[in-house]
């Protein structure tokens, strides 16, 4: 959660906390791009409003079509059930992202792959890093 700022049609939202851990850091500025829902793929990084304030999380799932569209979303240093975030509460889709003075773009065949390999690496280190803390405790 952070701020988030628009120019030109591009929105930057400044990352705050950990939950996206290794691949958005704390401080970051993120360029924010709106796309219909439909355009939305899982994996996709997105920044929607929460109770909680402006949110960036990753998509694990889409549901429903039109007025009833929404999807689920976790971070990536986040274990337990995702959130539903509905279609209106998006802000946009995350397509780049700012280390200092240059910009990493981040959409296209490359980030496909690379969204769709977290997605199935994220949970196998959460279930590793639960069984050593559960064989841990036992000694």
């Amino acid at each position: 959660m952070s701020d988030l700022s628009s120019e030109s049609g591009i929105s930057f939202f400044r990352a705050s906390g950990q939950s996206m851990w290794p691949f958005v850091r704390d401080g970051q500025r993120l360029i924010v791009r709106a796309v219909p829902f439909p355009e939305l793929r899982v994996g996709d990084i997105i920044v929607y409003k929460a109770d909680a304030g402006i949110v960036c999380h990753r998509v694990v799932a889409k549901r429903g079509s039109g007025q009833q569209s929404y999807c689920f979303v976790r971070g990536d240093c986040t274990q337990g059930a995702p959130e539903r975030v509905e279609a209106s509460m998006i802000i946009g889709r995350v397509c780049g992202i700012v280390h200092g003075t240059k910009s990493v773009q981040w959409h296209g065949f490359t980030s496909d792959i690379a969204n769709r390999a977290i997605l199935f690496i994220v949970p196998v280190i959460a279930f590793i890093s639960a069984f050593l803390n559960r064989f841990k405790k036992r000694r």
